[in-house]
């Protein structure tokens, strides 16, 4: 898929090569090592010190609601959550012997590795959004954003290298010569052509993904049914069962949500919510069946 490099964001991307490409102390890791899984460190970091401007003058809600913005989301779209979790390619994965799903999970996971590429791009563009007239308060927010957006590319490389080149064997040629499968074109086309939705939306986008995937990979690492000696285990389910990503989006959001907060913000957080909730459905069944050797 891809898509054209806006002029204007030329001068984006030399800051994020030249602030910190020399900068590799900070590496996202678990255990000392690269994590196996790379998409839910995609979200990166984000400091206290980013103060949104008050979103078109909408008045914010009442911020003494206990519910979080994710708890409120979860519950309100059950029908689609419950789908969510119970998608028929990771059951399929969790439940059956590696000679029967390593296909499949090879040839979806080549298909993630192009999201990763994908969703470092959207990042950059997110960086775009941010609604901030004054200089230092803008060079605060790319402060935090650049560096997000150089540990992706490094993490999409690593899940390359390692990962799939690695702990599933597939061929680096296989993988660069492979295509996007449209349920990924389609994905990552709605991230990147949605910029309008504005800097907070966006995050909010990434809520099934860097949140969702701790819940669904806990509920298979508790199920009897899981099957504990795979590379589908070892690479998604205990790469994922981790509660710290998504809880660092929970807070983020929290911190920030009044000053965007409004009717009609709601309206647009529920439909993107279950948006990226269908699409993340949508890429992991699209992957049943499938194998290397599918077009």
């Amino acid at each position: 898929m891809g898509f054209k490099l806006l002029p204007g964001l030329i001068s984006l991307y030399l800051l994020v090569w030249g602030t910190c490409a020399l900068d590799h102390s900070d590496l996202n890791t678990r255990s000392g090592t690269l994590s196996p899984r790379g998409r839910r460190l995609t979200f990166g970091r984000t400091r206290s010190d980013i103060k949104p401007r008050q979103a078109n003058g909408n008045a914010p809600r009442d911020v003494t609601d206990s519910e979080t913005l994710i708890a409120k989301l979860w519950r309100e779209n059950e029908d689609l959550v419950n789908q969510f979790l119970d998608v028929e390619f990771l059951r399929f994965q969790a439940e059956n012997p590696e000679k029967e799903t390593l296909p499949s999970y090879q040839y979806y996971s080549i298909q993630d590795y192009f999201y990763l590429v994908d969703f470092v791009q959207f990042k950059a563009l997110r960086m775009t959004t941010y609604s901030e007239f004054n200089a230092t308060q803008l060079l605060s927010v790319m402060n935090t954003e650049a560096p997000s957006v150089e540990h992706s590319v490094r993490d999409a490389w690593a899940f390359r290298n390692e990962t799939l080149a690695g702990d599933l064997s597939i061929p680096l040629e296989d993988i660069d010569n492979r295509q996007r499968a449209g349920a990924e074109l389609a994905y990552a086309d709605w991230l990147q052509k949605n910029l309008d939705l504005g800097w907070f939306t966006l995050h909010v986008m990434t809520i099934p993904c860097v949140y969702g995937w701790g819940v669904v990979a806990d509920k298979l690492e508790r199920s009897n049914t899981t099957l504990k000696d795979t590379i589908f285990y070892k690479t998604w389910i205990q790469a994922n069962n981790d509660p710290s990503y998504g809880q660092k989006l929970s807070d983020f959001l929290e911190a920030y949500k009044a000053d965007y907060d409004s009717a009609d913000a709601n309206k647009s957080w529920t439909a993107v919510f279950r948006q990226a909730l269908q699409f993340e459905i949508d890429l992991f069944n699209s992957a049943l069946g499938k194998s290397l050797t599918s077009p």
